[in-house]
């Protein structure tokens, strides 16, 4: 019994079991699909995650406990200085997940209260921890000789009052500081030092949010000692070769444009010009010429290409060197990258030819819509059905034996007509001749050509039908 299915947007015949082992195979990726959204670490639910984190519950080291529990009293301590309605609104919103509308529901008031009262909570977060992490006292070290200081997001110490009469130092990373230091290099800076480098990262941190306010990606120091420094310092000798080095290339390049747009047309040249150097659209381009956009594209195109063959055949002869062509240009999946390569003009022509005769391929193909210009329509079918299956070599193999029996019983009922029959038969359905021609080779009417033809045709399937050769119609 076979079930037509949908597969991928054709109907496709399968057995019974194919069907069921396909619907489990659908259940079994909706259900890893489930898992995978139930999961919050994004992680595919397998039998790996099932063994390992499934059986061995994750245990905190004490280390970890005890920050938890100093992350907990600051936490109560924070919400201590709240008001009853603000603690609830906000134990609501952050551990029951609960939404504006509906803690407002909840608690008889409106959206707005709630947001307000939440983001109280949240701003005295904000200024507890800040004031933690820059204000709090150092917290001395047990057995340890030094004791531990948080500023501005960063972990650094500083060495014991006792052990520095002038006051305790700061330590800090020049690795975090300047971009130069590669590795952590701890120093040992004092307090006056530690400010100001804690002042020069807020400033840098304002400067940044005042750049992407005003858009001014730049710089804001306009006018000031930064810009004027940049213009009026005096470039070193290295520098000025450089320069030097890139004025000339700069002058190459104009002038090869020049010299290149000299072989295209004043129209060619002009839209060139508007699009790669003014910077304009083909559209623009267009509309100022008032002409159609793929007029604008196709004299963009072939002056490119005219300057291009002319400038690069001026050079060759110039020069008297072979022919250079882009590997990437030619063979593309191997070559992903611009590959120069001196080649014989010969060389160069032919692999020209065989780019414009697949470009035009191409073209037609397109025109035609068709996969291959050099294959029968039925390319298709031959890519689908290019591997047999078992059961379709089993079906060949019974349809060869079965036509060279049938060539076997032919051969053998042949042998009971006449020569001329058997002749004018060959000739018919062998060589493909038509009666006519069978009667000019023999000397014979059309009339009689034919006659023999049919009469040797009723003869054969006389013959197939006494000895039950002929296939039984079901």
């Amino acid at each position: 019994m076979e079930i037509t299915i949908n597969y991928y947007g054709q109907a496709v015949s399968v057995s019974v079991e194919v069907y069921e082992y396909l619907t489990q195979a659908d259940h079994k990726a909706e259900n890893l699909a489930h898992e995978q959204r139930r999961h919050w670490d994004g992680r595919e639910f397998d039998e790996y995650i099932i063994s390992t984190e499934g059986r061995l519950p994750y245990c905190a080291t004490p280390e970890e406990l005890i920050c938890q529990r100093e992350t907990l009293d600051e936490i109560l301590a924070v919400l201590a200085l709240c008001t009853p309605t603000q603690r609830e609104r906000f134990l609501l919103y952050a551990l029951h997940d609960f939404s504006y509308a509906e803690i407002a529901e909840m608690c008889g008031c409106t959206k707005v209260a709630v947001y307000y009262s939440i983001e109280a909570v949240r701003k005295k977060f904000l200024k507890f921890f800040r004031n933690l992490l820059n204000d709090c006292p150092p917290k001395w070290l047990p057995g340890e000789g030094c004791l531990l200081h948080h500023r501005e997001g960063q972990a650094v110490s500083a060495v014991c009052p006792s052990c520095h009469l002038g006051g305790y130092m700061k330590i800090i990373n020049l690795r975090l500081r300047y971009p130069h230091c590669q590795q952590d290099k701890l120093v040992e800076v004092s307090e006056e030092v530690f400010d100001v480098l804690c002042q020069s990262v807020r400033e840098m941190r304002n400067y940044e949010r005042r750049k992407r306010y005003h858009r001014a990606f730049y710089s804001l120091d306009a006018f000031d000692w930064t810009e004027n420094y940049a213009l009026e310092h005096s470039p070193s000798p290295e520098q000025l070769v450089m320069l030097a080095e890139e004025r000339a290339e700069r002058d190459r390049l104009a002038a090869a444009l020049r010299e290149a747009l000299a072989y295209a047309t004043p129209t060619q040249a002009r839209r060139i010009c508007a699009y790669y150097l003014g910077g304009l659209t083909q559209q623009q381009i267009a509309d100022q010429e008032r002409v159609h956009n793929s007029n604008v594209c196709l004299s963009i195109r072939r002056g490119c290409a005219t300057s291009t063959a002319t400038t690069q055949t001026t050079l060759r002869e110039s020069e008297g060197g072979m022919a250079i062509i882009n590997l990437r240009k030619h063979y593309y999946p191997l070559y992903t990258k611009d590959t120069f390569i001196e080649v014989p003009d010969e060389v160069a022509a032919v692999m020209e030819e065989c780019r414009l005769y697949e470009n035009r391929q191409e073209g037609r193909k397109k025109y035609y819509h068709v996969y291959s210009m050099d294959c029968t329509p039925a390319i298709e079918n031959l890519a689908m059905f290019l591997v047999q299956s078992p059961e379709d070599l089993i079906i060949r193999e019974i349809d060869e034996t079965a036509e060279e029996l049938l060539l076997a019983h032919l051969a053998e009922a042949i042998i009971q007509l006449s020569p001329t029959q058997a002749r004018r038969l060959h000739a018919r359905y062998a060589l493909k001749k038509k009666f006519r021609e069978i009667a000019a080779d023999e000397g014979v009417s059309g009339s009689c050509a034919t006659e023999s033809v049919t009469s040797a045709v009723r003869k054969l399937r006389k013959i197939f039908a006494q000895n039950g050769w002929l296939e039984k119609e079901v």
